[in-house]
């Protein structure tokens, strides 16, 4: 090939991959408004088929979605405990940046609430916005047109006098109480209906028994309510034909404890074929986490009354995951009756499809059963996008929650400040459709999360974060402590690498890199 002709190849393949560029980006942003339901699921770790959390895990619905998604593997919460998280998510602040660290009432946070939620910029751009279940942890109702189920945990127990753990619950891991001390497969079984001293389901909502004759008759679970009330409000907007696009975000509650769902999704995970991948004995002496929080903090502890409720630990985590992916697999159905009725309606040609979990959950590893950790287990969650028109792909970039508020602002074309006033605060995050678009080069290169310290302290110094990348865990506590995981090497993070001589300038790279953002 002479000199022109190579010339004319190059100037042939940089026109093929600009029309190529352009092609992807106008599949990604039409000129017509798309609408878009978000789905958030509550505790949910990478246990689902397309991210092999767990080898047992059922998650048919999930991964069908997945299947035709935009699927990200290395996706990260900000905060892995529900309120801060979903208040960071849904206005786009980071919780260092807000202050919202805890479980205060995220609308009383002056920052937040002189920002916009992703609820209200839509709204304001022309959106109808409905909404169910569990979305802020703190509802808010002047946030959505509207709302169907509200957030509701149960159904709880109820042992003649009070809310308490299933009677099957062993002690004193029961002695936790109804929400997070309660795993159980829901069945007829120790039920007295007797009025004046019920023993059995309980709604806490309704404030009456949660009827449970058989798997045939019995009331509906919250996120049922949930599922039933998505299709409905889906078949009469493709009836409709609505002028307006929509913003739908739907708050399933399980896999958040109390861990109750009908027996048959139990039967679906035998407990002799369940195993605790990521566990190892004594895996915490090369972390600090145990050493920073005093023995109320509730994964150490929860871990302990566990190993003390059962002979053997391993049994007691057995029972404990069972109950867990249970809940998954029922979830995951219900997620599937809303996919499934978007397909039917026709609607899922207009729509884009967000799919998340508002964080991870740590199932015994490093001694610790609960989330607000910032290892793999609690931080790690799902992520699919599914873009009509935009094929399937895998997404191996760290991206965490805070880029999906600028995501879609750029993805539907949304105008307008998202900040109220000078009180509230741009956007923490970052678009990610040029890395949709296959611009690798706009890649993120890490995700930070952060868990608060105990106490009142408000300054972000006093707290504790973690930044991945595609290699690498670097945890750095309020005390200096440090914690360094090879991922690639180490994914279940065994291995502490921090006081490593041979890391030393990864480890100083990813510090700098760290302060730099919580500047």
């Amino acid at each position: 090939m002479n000199h022109k002709s190579a010339a004319r190849f190059a100037l042939f393949i940089l026109l093929c991959s600009s029309w190529l560029n352009h092609a992807i980006a106008n599949s990604i942003v039409s000129e017509n408004p798309k609408n878009v339901l978000f789905i958030i699921l509550d505790d949910l770790n990478d246990y689902v088929g397309y991210l092999d959390g767990h080898p047992l895990a059922k998650t048919p619905n999930i991964d069908k979605l997945a299947a035709k998604s935009l699927r990200f593997t290395n996706a990260y919460t900000n905060v892995p405990v529900c309120a801060p998280t979903r208040a960071s998510l849904f206005t786009g602040i980071y919780a260092h940046k807000s202050k919202n660290y805890g479980f205060k009432t995220w609308y009383d946070n002056k920052v937040l609430a002189n920002s916009k939620t992703m609820m209200e910029h839509f709204k304001d751009n022309g959106y109808h916005v409905l909404g169910s279940g569990k979305i802020m942890h703190h509802p808010k109702a002047e946030l959505w047109h509207e709302f169907g189920q509200p957030l509701d945990y149960g159904p709880y127990w109820r042992d003649g006098e009070k809310l308490t753990s299933h009677p099957s619950v062993p002690r004193p891991y029961g002695d936790i109480g109804k929400i997070d001390g309660s795993f159980a497969a829901m069945n007829n079984k120790f039920i007295n209906n007797n009025d004046n001293n019920y023993v059995g389901w309980f709604s806490l909502l309704d404030n009456k028994p949660f009827k449970y004759i058989s798997e045939q008759q019995r009331s509906l679970l919250p996120d049922e309510v949930t599922a039933n009330w998505a299709t409905d409000k889906i078949q009469q907007l493709a009836k409709n034909n609505a002028s307006k696009p929509f913003f739908m975000a739907l708050g399933f509650i399980r896999p958040h404890t109390p861990l109750h769902v009908p027996e048959k999704y139990f039967k679906r995970f035998p407990i002799e074929k369940i195993t605790l991948p990521g566990v190892k004995a004594n895996d915490n002496h090369d972390s600090y986490y145990h050493k920073l929080f005093s023995n109320k903090l509730k994964g150490p502890r929860y871990f302990k009354l566990l190993e003390k409720s059962y002979q053997e630990t391993e049994q007691g985590l057995k029972e404990y995951t069972q109950a867990y992916l249970a809940a998954v697999n029922f979830v995951d159905e219900q997620v599937g009756k809303v996919l499934d009725e978007l397909e039917r309606s026709g609607l899922s040609e207009n729509t884009t499809v967000i799919l998340t979990s508002d964080h991870g959950y740590t199932l015994g590893e490093k001694n610790f059963l609960f989330k607000n950790t910032l290892w793999q287990s609690s931080t790690h969650i799902p992520l699919l996008i599914n873009i009509p028109g935009v094929k399937e792909k895998t997404l191996t970039a760290p991206v965490s929650h805070i880029d999906l508020f600028p995501t879609l602002i750029e993805l539907s074309q949304l105008s307008g400040d998202t900040r109220k006033n000078s009180q509230g605060l741009k956007l923490s995050g970052e678009s990610l459709l040029s890395y949709l678009q296959g611009d690798e080069s706009a890649a993120p290169k890490y995700a930070l999360s952060m868990i608060k310290q105990e106490g009142k302290s408000l300054a972000p110094k006093d707290h504790h974060y973690s930044i991945v990348t595609n290699q690498w865990r670097y945890i750095l506590y309020n005390n200096g402590l440090e914690e360094l995981y090879n991922r690639k090497e180490d994914p279940n993070e065994f291995d502490n690498l921090a006081n490593a001589e041979q890391h030393k300038n990864t480890k100083a790279l990813l510090k700098q890199q760290l302060k730099l953002e919580l500047n």
